[in-house]
């Protein structure tokens, strides 16, 4: 995936890359170089190759969530976040291949439990799945780019949902650390 120049607008990065099949038709954050480096810094291998995405099986690579990362918005520190999430979605029993091709209107969710939630500010509390909570819906945003983009997901050829729903651009949320249920890392 590549990057836009410094100093490119959203408006120009947003009509550049959905040109070439990057985005969700949502307006995004120029990926310029400065900023996806600023979300790999730590990285050991950038462009080490995790996994194949489904319909088309692209290559899931840190450099590429991380790009994805700056487009949707989400902070830095939401890079492990969403590789660990990205890279649970290629597990055989998610049948991610199902989830994106499906006629139906089938999405990602992920929940983030741990202290992690709490340092990327992520709200578990009311309207979390709604305006307000930026955090959410950005790293939710970077997962459903990132599976969308390296698995070539394309609207009317790769994927078929008749209506969809907006799960399918984002759903992150994070678990109520005092929840009646106990919390998702005990179970």
């Amino acid at each position: 995936m590549r990057t836009v120049p410094e100093g490119t607008d959203v408006v120009d990065a947003t009509a550049t890359l959905l040109a070439d099949g990057i985005g969700d038709g949502l307006p995004v954050v120029p990926p310029t170089p400065s900023r996806v480096e600023a979300v790999l810094a730590g990285t050991a291998d950038p462009d080490a190759v995790l996994g194949a995405v489904p319909p088309l099986f692209g290559e899931l690579t840190p450099r590429l969530a991380a790009t994805c990362c700056v487009l949707a918005g989400a902070p830095p520190a939401a890079l492990p976040v969403v590789l660990a999430a990205a890279t649970a979605c290629l597990v055989p029993e998610l049948n991610l291949l199902g989830v994106a091709t499906t006629t139906g209107t089938a999405a990602i969710a992920v929940i983030v439990t741990g202290p992690v939630a709490e340092r990327l500010g992520l709200s578990h509390g009311t309207g979390m799945l709604g305006p307000g909570p930026h955090t959410n819906g950005a790293v939710g945003r970077a997962l459903a780019l990132t599976l969308a983009t390296a698995g070539g997901v394309v609207p009317g050829v790769t994927t078929m949902t008749t209506t969809a729903q907006p799960a399918r651009y984002t759903c992150c949320l994070a678990e109520a650390p005092d929840g009646p249920w106990g919390t998702l890392a005990r179970r």
